[in-house]
């Protein structure tokens, strides 16, 4: 199976969810035009689910007034109609954030226009130690447990975001192996993902899985049990020989700065 393809210009290579600073002002805008040019080209594509992923890393002395206004920008975009603005916050390393919310520019164009409170974002800026990461992700339910969404963890959980680079040309064999051989375990074993690719902002041979969990650093299931250790270590060696780079990252959901229209999993 070919890999749907969104015609993108990969600005540079990052091996993080984040990749490409810009301006604080432009990147809270609704849109540049290199996504807008994007966003025409996936326009004739059937819709897809794509979202927004942003990296947030904060003042220490402004954290507070960053997550002040992260609520009040997720209060703002809920009342204007936005189905989800999710924040999760850093469980290891630097502190930061991650917010993730619906793309308008890859094909949900039906989403009514969402401007942020210039006063809101002023804040918001202010309190930043950098600008904003962004990236944009396209969401495969393919690949995926409970569809292609990034929903939000229940409260209390973690969420570990997995970044894997595949080696040029490989795109397609990664993508086949994870929903022949990689998605039916998790199913089994009882695991969730949702899995993506980068389109916009980074390098376009990255996947960004997404998967929930109670404790910090301790998967719920046990794919090795779930498909027996010789499969799953072939699987594991596959799978290491498609990618070049693997990177993990912890989060943890926050319900108080976020805005779901309906309950999420």
């Amino acid at each position: 199976m070919k890999i749907p393809e969104v015609s993108i210009t990969r600005k540079c290579l990052y091996g993080v969810l984040a990749l490409v600073a810009g301006m604080p002002s432009l990147l809270w805008a609704q849109g540049n035009a290199a996504q807008a040019n994007a966003g025409a080209q996936a326009s004739a594509r059937p819709q897809a689910n794509f979202i927004t992923v942003r990296i947030l890393h904060y003042v220490p002395s402004e954290q507070a007034n960053m997550e002040a206004a992260l609520a009040d920008l997720a209060k703002a975009r809920g009342a204007a109609g936005e189905p989800f603005f999710h924040v999760y916050q850093s469980a290891r390393g630097p502190g930061g954030y991650m917010i993730v919310q619906v793309d308008r520019q890859f094909g949900n164009s039906n989403l009514p226009p969402v401007q942020n409170p210039p006063a809101v974002v002023s804040r918001l800026q202010k309190s930043e130690a950098e600008a904003p990461r962004v990236i944009t992700l396209r969401m495969y339910p393919e690949i995926s447990t409970g569809g292609g969404s990034a929903t939000a963890a229940p409260p209390g959980e973690f969420m570990r975001v997995r970044v894997t680079t595949t080696s040029p040309g490989n795109n397609d064999a990664a993508f086949a192996l994870q929903r022949d051989q990689l998605v039916p375990a998790y199913k089994k074993a009882g695991g969730n993902r949702r899995t993506g690719r980068v389109a916009a902002g980074g390098n376009v041979n990255e996947f960004v899985e997404f998967s929930y969990m109670k404790q910090l650093g301790r998967a719920d299931w046990n794919l090795a049990e779930s498909m027996g250790q010789k499969d799953f270590d072939q699987m594991v060696g596959r799978l290491r020989a498609l990618n070049t780079s693997e990177q993990i990252f912890w989060y943890r959901f926050r319900p108080d700065l976020s805005f779901s229209s309906a309950p999420q999993r």
